[in-house]
Formats: structure tokens, sequence, C-alpha cells
């Protein structure tokens, strides 16, 4: 019976010492992920401006163009024009004057008065680092802001014309067309 006590003693034993080895510490990584899909987009509250009767030099108070934008990655922003200034449409495409040189504004010559068939004009965006003179533009030119901030908001182009030092504007229709484009990085 001692035998059997010393057996069932020596058995406990490794039980104990076997339960003992078994309980270690653990020690293990959990990873948290996600993402955020890129998005960029703009969205205009009103697209056109009608300075509608300009005064005969052009002078004319700013106007702007708000934009909603959201983008969550850094972009660049850029404007582009077709003509590089407002052209009177009624005017003879040869009385516009030549691209390029002297660039008041290109003229009409007569008699009397110089008249202009052109008339320049500025875009200022500052939150986007864009500003940009027309006199320095020709057709299909364009400025850019590059590599800007993630931003959500409101950002404001401000329009304007540059007016004329002297003379005046023929009677006609003045346009242009401004292209304003956004573009994520990495695209």
């Amino acid at each position: 019976m001692k035998k059997t006590l010393l057996a069932a003693g020596a058995a406990i034993a490794a039980l104990c010492f076997a339960g003992a080895a078994a309980a270690q510490a653990y020690n293990g990584d959990i990873d948290i992920v996600g993402s955020e899909t890129q998005q960029c987009s703009v969205t205009p509250q009103n697209q056109d401006i009608n300075w509608g009767d300009l005064p005969s030099n052009g002078a004319v108070s700013p106007a702007s163009v708000p934009y909603t934008l959201y983008c969550n990655v850094t972009f660049d922003a850029s404007v582009s024009v077709l003509n590089g200034r407002m052209l009177n449409a009624s005017a003879p495409t040869g009385d516009v004057g030549p691209e390029g040189g002297p660039r008041e504004n290109e003229y009409l010559p007569s008699p009397a008065n110089t008249f202009y068939a052109a008339l320049d004009y500025t875009i200022s965006a500052p939150s986007l680092g864009l500003t940009v003179n027309s006199n320095s533009f020709d057709a299909g030119d364009g400025a850019s802001g590059a590599n800007l901030p993630p931003l959500s908001g409101t950002t404001n182009i401000v329009f304007n014309t540059v007016p004329l030092a002297s003379g005046h504007l023929t009677a006609g229709t003045y346009s242009e067309k401004v292209t304003f484009t956004i573009t994520p990085d990495g695209l």
C-alpha cells in the first residue's frame, strides 16, 4: 500500500509540474486596418458671369464664382483660357489685332479715337495659388497651382476687367471662356 501511495503521490506531483509548465504568457499582435477612398470633386454654385452693359472703358466691379471643393488628397488646380482676353464677337477677326506684341488691348484705328475690340481681365483664386492677368495670356494659355493640400469648403474665383487706359470699347458682346480644372495628384 505504501508503494501505491508513493506512486499516486508521484503521479500527482507529475501532474502539478506538467500543469505549471503548460501555463505560459501569451504575447500577440492585433492589426487594425481601415481605408478612405480618394475623392476629389468640384461643384460650381454659379458658373457664369454677366457684367451686362459694359462702360466705354470696360471698368466693372469684380465678380466672384464660388465653387464647393472637396479633395481629400493633394491636388493641382488650373485655369486655361480660350482667347486670352474678352473679344468682341461683332468685330471682324482681322480688326482685333494680332496675338502677341504689345497687349494693352487690341484696337480698331479710327480718325477721331481709338476703339478697342478686346478687353483684358484678371483671374484670382488665392486659396488655390492662382493669380492671372490676361495681359500675359495668349489663346490656349493657362496657369496652375501645384501640389495643393487637401481642402473641403468653398473657394472663390474672382474675375475683373482691366479698364482701358484710354480709348473706348466698340459696340458688341465681349466674351471669353475660362476652364477651371482640379486634378488629384497621382492621376
